[in-house]
């Protein structure tokens, strides 16, 4: 059986200096049928031509690259998902890495559910500050009020067409949460593959720092992007779906299965922290 091809986007502004990791870390994934779309979005320095020779030494005619104005990160990646040609995709940022399993660890599920949007796993940071950053289970009710999912992951094409792409009025930045958010409203909903697939540079102040001090602007932004799913009968509904699902009193909840193999005291401290810290 033929794999189904996965598009990789690597959105650039003056990130040139990195996409020679970023197209390594594709270059090295296990699953075989890849394609890169490269996008310089505008960039001001010499991003757009070290790409260019960088293309032409690799010489792989699956790589490419894309110009345009700089219009946003959400923009580029809508140019560089709209390019390409594959059933999936993922989102990777120009300084950014993917770990050689990424692809094929995070489509296989996609595969075996059709109704299934997206699949991420957890996240190792490098450069300046070095750390795991370990991702609950897929959780709606939780994505409301925080992003639990990594900004690159394997996502359906078709989500993506379902959904509109990337809202380029995410100008705050957290463009890749309103876009899971607005994957989940139409349905097209999120697992968590336990395997650390994703690399995340930290160097100086992140886009990972900067849209921290704007949390409460976007968060409001995502709520008034969404005013059903925010409401108080939409939150109540969503509770209501996905507090089951996660209940460990509820026999058919993952966690009910997991903790019946603990040993009493185990157990109950389990359940404390989950409830603390998932529910």
């Amino acid at each position: 059986m033929n794999e189904p091809l996965i598009t990789v986007v690597i959105p650039c502004f003056n990130h040139g200096r990195f996409v020679a990791e970023a197209l390594a870390s594709v270059r090295d994934q296990t699953w075989p049928a890849w394609e890169v779309v490269v996008i310089d979005d505008g960039s001001t320095d010499d991003s757009a031509a070290r790409i260019e020779a960088l293309l032409r030494e690799l010489g792989d005619p699956r790589a490419r690259l894309l110009r345009q104005d700089n219009r946003g990160l959400p923009s580029a990646r809508n140019a560089g998902i709209a390019a390409g040609s594959g059933e999936f995709f993922v989102p990777l940022d120009a300084d950014d890495r993917l770990r050689p399993r990424m692809l094929e660890a995070c489509v296989a599920p996609l595969l075996r559910q059709p109704g299934l949007g997206f699949a991420y796993g957890h996240m190792q940071t490098f450069g300046e500050a070095e750390r795991v950053v370990r991702y609950p289970p897929y959780n709606m009710h939780r994505l409301l009020d925080e992003n639990q999912v990594t900004v690159s992951a394997v996502v359906r094409t078709a989500a993506w067409r379902a959904v509109g792409g990337y809202k380029a009025a995410m100008v705050h930045g957290a463009e890749d949460w309103e876009f899971w958010i607005s994957c989940a409203e139409c349905g097209w909903h999120g697992v968590r593959v336990d395997e650390l697939v994703f690399e995340y540079r930290r160097q100086g102040p992140s886009m990972w720092t900067q849209t921290a001090r704007k949390l409460d602007l976007i968060r409001a932004q995502i709520a008034e992007l969404h005013p059903e799913l925010y409401s108080t009968t939409g939150r109540a509904r969503v509770r209501a779906e996905w507090h089951s699902r996660f209940d460990p009193h509820a026999k058919d909840s993952w966690y009910a299965r997991a903790a019946g193999l603990l040993p009493t005291p185990l157990r109950r401290a389990a359940e404390t922290l989950y409830r603390r810290y998932w529910l």
